[in-house]
């Protein structure tokens, strides 16, 4: 993930007809349903076979065992018997597994990109993200040890790059709950429009939190909501508060 955003297509995102939308997505939801049903039905079938093949190697291990140590006085041959009983079921149950594998990805390597397409051309790469180097420079990540980002959407719009992808961050225990998991979407405009960073969120935790801190040589800025009350959920922090002033309001 080392550059900040992947190259979109360069056509434009085009629109979609309603009516033919819904035509190719239904088709595709049922074709990635018939692909789903088609792989687990072998998981299933090998899940049986393997399930019958375990037992019969388990049963016959214990026989070998009991034969060589009682019958012959081998130890040897017997503990062999019960390593060979036990590994069989372990291959058999790894063998069960793989549809499962295979389904996963030729999820994402026959199913998304064609859903990417159909959303008006993005371009879909499953194992890429926005930079981890720009999450610090945004001052609204929690402070993180793990960044793993997937399922990456890339397109292009008027000019704006866009990109969206699944995004996990995790902090310094393996096991504890992740800091964030959800969507990141960046926008990459052709020209600047705001001088200097200016955060704007209706996260009044992440407010408090931040305010004091990391956003010290931020200062606030004033939103004028007095056509739409309801954008007062909204706070604004500026390093160019006067410049910021301008563009921040309900056009935004």
């Amino acid at each position: 993930m080392s550059d900040p955003l992947i190259d979109p297509p360069k056509t434009d995102l085009q629109r979609r007809d309603d009516l033919k939308f819904q035509a190719d997505l239904d088709a595709l939801l049922k074709e990635a349903e018939r692909m789903r049903l088609s792989y687990m039905h072998k998981h299933r079938s090998r899940q049986f076979t393997a399930t019958t093949l375990g037992l019969v190697a388990v049963v016959a291990g214990a026989g070998g065992f009991g034969w060589f140590f009682f019958m012959k006085s081998n130890l040897i041959k017997g503990l062999a018997c019960v390593v060979l009983s036990l590994a069989i079921p372990l291959l058999l149950s790894l063998w069960s597994r793989t549809p499962l594998k295979t389904y996963k990805d030729a999820h994402k390597t026959h199913f998304m990109p064609q859903m990417a397409d159909l959303l008006g051309g993005f371009r879909f790469t499953p194992k890429r993200g926005i930079s981890a180097n720009i999450l610090g420079k945004t001052g609204v990540v929690p402070t993180y040890k793990t960044y793993h980002a997937e399922d990456c959407f890339t397109g292009r719009h008027k000019g704006i790059k866009v990109m969206f992808s699944e995004a996990r961050l995790t902090g310094e225990h393996r096991h504890a709950p992740a800091l964030f998991r959800g969507l990141f979407v960046m926008l990459e405009l052709p020209q600047p429009v705001f001088e200097g960073h200016t955060i704007i969120t209706a996260d009044s935790d992440m407010v408090a939190r931040y305010a004091a801190t990391r956003w010290h040589k931020l200062a606030p800025v004033m939103l004028d909501n007095t056509n739409n009350p309801a954008h007062d959920k909204f706070v604004a922090y500026s390093d160019k508060p006067e410049d910021a002033k301008l563009i921040l309001g309900a056009r935004l």
